[in-house]
């Protein structure tokens, strides 16, 4: 679970960026830098040695982007429904033997006054968007 702490004005680049994780035995809590790109996944799902295969496919993405300003929701999406380490059974949009997989994606854009959440229903092949305004 990734948190991020916006300004009381939702002003900016978040202020603060935490990294809350469980292994199964134990939870870590780490600061981020909330001015940078992060990659997480699953410690349940994905073994230490996965889990930097997929980071590894998520940098060589940022890196061929022509600037992290430039960087999109839907450039992301796209990442996330197609990013590939050569297993299906680990890929970012995984399948194993219908026992485990995944089923849907969210995405949260947050702008100065309003947020969108788009919900990508994988299984049902159907997606919702809402916007949400601050007040």
């Amino acid at each position: 679970f990734l948190y991020f702490e916006q300004p009381p004005d939702n002003s900016g680049s978040p202020k603060r960026a935490v990294e809350l994780r469980w292994d199964g035995e134990q939870r870590y809590v780490k600061e981020l830098d909330p001015g940078q790109p992060h990659f997480w996944c699953s410690a349940t799902l994905y073994p230490a040695e996965m889990q930097a295969k997929r980071e590894d496919v998520f940098r060589q993405w940022l890196h061929r982007q022509p600037s992290y300003e430039q960087i999109d929701s839907r450039s992301v999406l796209h990442l996330h429904k197609t990013g590939n380490v050569g297993d299906p059974e680990q890929n970012f949009v995984m399948n194993r033997a219908g026992r485990v997989q995944t089923v849907s994606i969210t995405q949260i854009s947050v702008h100065a006054k309003n947020a969108r959440m788009k919900y990508l229903d994988l299984l049902e092949k159907n997606k919702s968007e809402r916007r949400l305004t601050f007040l």
